[in-house]
């Protein structure tokens, strides 16, 4: 089960997730909500790239901290094929080595 409990996520001072608490049992879930609201911030502290400003996120009752997830900062080098993935719809990980 994946919890989330009390979590906030801010950028320097603005604050992008607020006080979100929610609970995933196994099954299939989607996320809809408008552009800017933090889907992609939320999907990013689940899959542990960023972590909560404040709060928890528990992975079968252990903080994702706890379990050696690391935050991951991009590189310049992810930033830039990220962005071609998205420009041609397909991935050409050569291209990101310059």
């Amino acid at each position: 089960m994946l919890v989330l409990n009390h979590v906030n996520k801010s950028f320097q001072s603005n604050a992008v997730l607020k006080e979100i608490d929610l609970t995933f049992e196994k099954g299939v879930y989607g996320l809809l909500s408008p552009n800017g609201a933090g889907k992609t911030t939320l999907m990013k502290m689940i899959t542990t790239l960023l972590f909560p400003t404040s709060g928890e996120i528990l992975w079968e009752g252990q903080n994702i901290k706890e379990l050696g997830a690391v935050e991951v900062r991009p590189t310049l080098e992810d930033a830039f094929l990220y962005i071609y993935r998205d420009e041609v719809g397909r991935d050409d990980s050569t291209l990101a080595s310059f």
